[in-house]
């Protein structure tokens, strides 16, 4: 294949199934030497069609066992790569190196010779991990491929010498959808990001007039005991113990306001588990971090409010009662 400057950076390139858009092809499968299940009892595995250097490439993690190799031809033994949550499911107690699977409905039987860690093929808001079989592209060809590569130079001046290098092959083959992983990444995830946005919005918008509200109702309950820091203060009471006595009290009632908030945010954190990615719905750090948020402005309410009433002059304050 002939290289010209750019494309030398290419540090290896790969045949990559259509399943970076979605779930991918699952094909039911049985384990030789267990009892042969009928398709619809049998379990199911997406099926990777893939090149020798897809998971360096890639960078997902192999675990055990050997990577496919250029003999792994059509005509040689048929050889497969399980990832981690199939190798657990099936082979709990026993490494599946070795093992033979069976799969579709022409009963292709592959050996399993290495196992891979999982990765996410069909974005973040799909349910898994699944059970995945990686097979060798010149064992099991398919008809819809793409071709990736990964480069240590900007990839987004890498698309001309790409071009060049399948035309070299195939001048009357086309190439189009040429994007960066990042650009495939963010294709991903925009409505995710979307919907995060516009969530996370409304929530700043909610927990700021949470502020507010708890700052008003705070500052006017302290405003109608004018009268009574007025009689405290001509008695002798001084203003520290009367902001102290404020704060006591006005935090006996908003922590019942908390806990009533509290429970009612965790009987309706269940509405948002599918909108999110790896946190709870009861994730404590974020009801930590609004508990205390609402605390420090009830703290700051009852202190301001509590420091203007022992500022006006107790004759004045019990005139006015």
């Amino acid at each position: 294949m002939p290289q010209d400057n750019a494309s030398r950076h290419v540090l290896s390139s790969y045949l990559l199934d259509t399943t970076l858009a979605n779930p991918g092809i699952g094909f039911f499968f049985n384990i030789e030497g267990r009892p042969q299940l009928t398709p619809d009892k049998a379990p199911i595995a997406f099926l990777r069609v893939i090149s020798p250097d897809y998971l360096r490439t890639m960078g997902i993690p192999f675990l055990r066992g050997r990577s496919f190799a250029t003999s792994d031809t059509a005509d040689a033994p048929r050889v497969a790569i399980i990832n981690e949550t199939m190798a657990h499911r099936h082979w709990p107690d026993r490494d599946p190196i070795g093992q033979h699977v069976v799969y579709s409905r022409e009963r292709v039987s592959v050996e399993v010779i290495g196992v891979a860690a999982d990765v996410k093929f069909a974005g973040l808001g799909v349910a898994g991990p699944f059970s995945e079989m990686y097979v060798p592209f010149q064992q099991r060809p398919a008809l819809t491929m793409y071709v990736a590569a990964r480069t240590s130079v900007d990839p987004g001046g890498l698309a001309t010498a790409l071009r060049k290098e399948v035309s070299a092959i195939d001048p009357e083959q086309p190439v189009a959808d040429v994007l960066t992983m990042d650009e495939v990444i963010a294709s991903s995830v925009s409505e995710p990001r979307l919907r995060t946005i516009l969530m996370g919005s409304f929530a700043a918008l909610a927990v700021f007039l949470a502020m507010i509200g708890v700052f008003g109702v705070v500052a006017w309950s302290v405003s109608q005991r004018t009268a009574e820091i007025g009689i405290r203060m001509a008695l002798g009471a001084r203003g520290g113990n009367i902001i102290g006595m404020i704060i006591r009290q006005s935090f006996a009632n908003i922590g019942i306001g908390l806990l009533i908030g509290t429970a009612g945010a965790l009987a309706l954190s269940r509405v948002l588990s599918g909108l999110l990615f790896e946190i709870s719905p009861e994730d404590p750090r974020t009801f930590a971090a609004v508990l205390i948020l609402l605390s420090l402005v009830a703290l700051a309410a009852s202190a301001l409010a509590a420091r203007r009433a022992i500022q006006i002059d107790p004759v004045i304050a019990l005139r006015g009662e």
